[in-house]
């Protein structure tokens, strides 16, 4: 003490200019050397003032005997309580090096003997993201936080002598605790990883933490609503191998809690100029709905283990809507293809829109999984199916009576039928014959004249008024394939 008080005194008069070069035989003899002189001791001046003063604060400040002078510890200065709590962090660790005879029990040891069991408590887990790679519809990644807590014994401290209840750990403070890891589908450090953070002693003994966790685990997907998916993830997290049979988990809430949602890391991107990459970040499609947390204890050696369980669903309203708006449009401008013309007209509408739908569902088929959707069929392609089938009817219905009308009709058709196929053509259809078709119906009543004259029979030609039957037939096939159409986009959209 006394060569730090001459040292400081000595560093001070040098550095405020007020030494006398003269006077070099008053430096304290552990610091003079002849062959040094007075102009070159500034920076060793300099150099011992900051060592005098860490060496009096380290001196002072160990076991912070001002703290018996205080009467509020809620009028400290920040950063004398950050002092304070520092004092009784070694305070602590020297007790535990005391007790055990190592200098490195309180964080290298667990707080129990290895016979004994550690009661791990789960307050509350968090699942804050979960996304899946692009290339991949059954790995996913889950971010989330577990707040934990247990009992340190050794951590244990009076709180009339040191004035604090409990206090944060700072960054250069080390306990141990508990290590979590999910080894069943974790193929590498950088994927995975369990962090605590925000660890906080109680005078109890009781220590609170957050874990932050990446987990990869492998999910069931059920493709039944796709693109809007819906997956089902468990994750066992275990102790470490050492501490695998003492830990026992105690899960206080079984329903986890949904997190904000944070940006996550999708890939990198270099700058503008080409130079620098940096990660670049998107929120994820999967939004997770309910998380449930429980103890699983196996049978082999009834070490426990945590399950953590959760459902998400894939909200991709974009996506979903390329893949049914255009199909959707294209089969709508088929089915109401009696509205454009004749027969010949409808039948080329209807390929030319057969030709769209098919390359719609083959856009469909280029968003699939590599792997399909296993025993799943989505209902999209229930879709599909469904408006192929339609426009493949109507399509052979509209060629059919394309072909029957080309056939020349001696026959007349029944009247009533040949009236109701007129105003269905007329009034629904918007169909209305030529003049030649318009006269070709006076053919009735040529032909009640030549059954009350037979010898001025002629043969009669009934094909336009056959003709208005088969094109009836071939728009309300249309309405109905259209009703049926309705229905179906409906029930896929519930």
């Amino acid at each position: 003490m006394v060569l730090t008080a001459r040292l400081r005194l000595w560093a001070v008069r040098l550095v405020a200019k007020q030494y006398n070069p003269s006077s070099c035989h008053t430096l304290p003899l552990e610091v003079y050397r002849n062959e040094w002189s007075c102009s070159t001791m500034l920076p060793l001046a300099l150099v011992a003032l900051l060592t005098a003063s860490s060496v009096s604060l380290a001196v002072e400040d160990t076991d912070c005997k001002w703290r018996q002078n205080i009467t509020d510890i809620g009028q400290l200065p920040k950063g004398r309580h950050e002092v304070l709590e520092n004092c009784l962090y070694y305070y602590l660790s020297d007790q535990a090096n005391r007790a055990s005879g190592d200098v490195y029990a309180l964080f290298l040891e667990a707080p129990v003997s290895s016979s004994q069991q550690l009661p791990l408590t789960i307050n509350n887990v968090v699942v804050d993201q979960v996304h899946s790679p692009s290339d991949s519809f059954s790995q996913f990644t889950v971010i989330g936080d577990i707040y934990v807590s247990w009992m340190d014994q050794r951590l244990k401290w009076e709180t009339k002598e040191w004035h604090i209840t409990s206090f944060k750990m700072h960054d250069f403070h080390h306990i141990w605790t508990p290590e979590l890891t999910e080894q069943d589908s974790c193929s590498s450090v950088l994927s995975c990883w369990a962090h605590m953070h925000d660890i906080e002693l109680s005078f109890s003994g009781l220590v609170k933490a957050r874990i932050n966790y990446r987990l990869t685990s492998t999910c069931a997907v059920d493709f039944t609503h796709y693109p809007e998916d819906v997956n089902d993830c468990c994750m066992l997290l275990q102790a470490a191998d050492e501490y695998e049979s003492q830990l026992r988990f105690d899960v206080e809430n079984s329903n986890g809690h949904v997190g904000p949602g944070q940006p996550v890391t999708v890939g990198m991107v270099r700058d503008t100029l080409g130079l620098n990459t940096k990660p670049s970040t998107a929120l994820s499609d999967w939004v997770v709905k309910t998380v449930s947390t429980s103890v699983y204890t196996r049978d082999d050696d009834g070490a426990q283990a945590l399950e953590v369980c959760l459902k998400a669903h894939r909200q991709s309203p974009t996506l979903k809507m390329a893949l049914t708006m255009p199909v959707s449009i294209i089969t709508i401008i088929m089915l109401v293809s009696p509205l454009f013309g004749d027969l010949k007209i409808q039948a080329l509408v209807k390929l030319f829109t057969l030709g769209l739908q098919t390359i719609c569902f083959l856009f469909l088929c280029s968003q699939a999984p590599n792997t399909g959707f296993g025993t799943t069929k989505p209902k999209i392609y229930t879709f599909y199916e469904t408006m192929f089938v339609l426009s493949l009817l109507s399509v052979l219905v509209t060629v059919l009576a394309l072909a029957l009308c080309r056939v020349r009709r001696k026959v007349p058709p029944p009247h009533r039928l040949y009236l109701v196929a007129k105003l269905v053509n007329t009034n629904l259809c918007c169909i209305q014959d030529d003049g030649n078709d318009i006269d070709r119906s006076s053919s009735y009543h040529q032909y009640t004249n030549n059954s009350e004259n037979p010898i001025a029979q002629t043969p009669a030609d009934y094909s336009p008024e056959w003709k208005h039957i088969f094109v009836a037939c071939n728009n309300l096939f249309s309405g109905i394939c259209l009703t049926v159409f309705v229905f179906t986009a409906l029930f896929n959209a519930l």
